[in-house]
């Protein structure tokens, strides 16, 4: 039976150099999927103004970029009115929250321990590390599906999946099903709404330029705070 290769709790990294999980050179796939890791939550981050406006016009389409629960009670609303399909929003929301996972499985895979290095590094992600250290693959596989639930780390789980040698159709097949469970509980919700689901949104709708931009300006202001508390943190 195979376990996940972590032998000890990754050290905390202390300069940019540590939080590259590869030794040496890295090579083009290296800097692909590193690149894809970091990539995706500045894609997220950047739609954020936009999400106002596509929740009421294209929520089936929102489910598919982002995978948002707020995304998916949108969709199930309009279905809860029979303004579309409920089979469309299960599936669209099942993909948009499982579409990049396989990316972590991949890190843990090609990088092992040292990945955890990077996504790790918080004390309470340690004590996570240090809890799921040296489980058989059979426990990782059960945890794979508890990644629905709030709290659990699931980038962390999805690494030593990839680590312990799971295969990548079994990882697959495991986080579908734990995205179909969580998908299904907020689809559940968001159906039985109805048209009261649908009129928050269509209010949300109304105002959706002004959310929009006050998005904008609040993540404008969080980045100036951010770059004016970096010269103290390094003083």
């Amino acid at each position: 039976m195979k376990t996940a290769q972590l032998t000890h709790t990754p050290a905390k990294p202390t300069s940019v150099k540590d939080l590259l999980p590869w030794d040496g050179k890295p090579s083009r796939g290296d800097k692909a999927l590193i690149g894809l890791i970091f990539g995706v939550p500045a894609f997220y981050l950047a739609t954020m103004p936009f999400r106002p406006f596509l929740i009421a016009k294209a929520p089936i389409l929102l489910e598919f970029v982002v995978g948002s629960k707020a995304a998916i009670g949108a969709a199930a609303a309009y279905a809860g009115v029979g303004q579309l399909p409920l089979w469309l929003v299960v599936v669209a929301g099942i993909v948009g929250m499982a579409k990049f996972d396989w990316m972590f499985w991949l890190a843990g895979r090609r990088w092992g321990e040292r990945v955890l290095r990077t996504f790790a590094s918080t004390p309470g992600q340690q004590k996570w590390v240090a809890r799921l250290r040296g489980m058989p693959s059979w426990a990782i596989g059960l945890l794979m599906i508890a990644t629905c639930l709030p709290g659990v780390p699931a980038a962390i789980i999805w690494i030593l999946a990839g680590m312990s040698g799971m295969r990548l159709r079994t990882f697959l097949i495991l986080d579908v099903i734990s995205a179909a469970i969580l998908t299904g509980v907020v689809v559940f919700a968001g159906y039985q709404a109805g048209e009261a689901g649908v009129a928050i949104i269509q209010t949300i709708d109304s105002y959706a330029l002004w959310i929009g931009l006050g998005i904008v300006v609040v993540m404008s202001i969080a980045a100036q705070i951010r770059a004016a508390r970096r010269p103290k943190a390094q003083a």
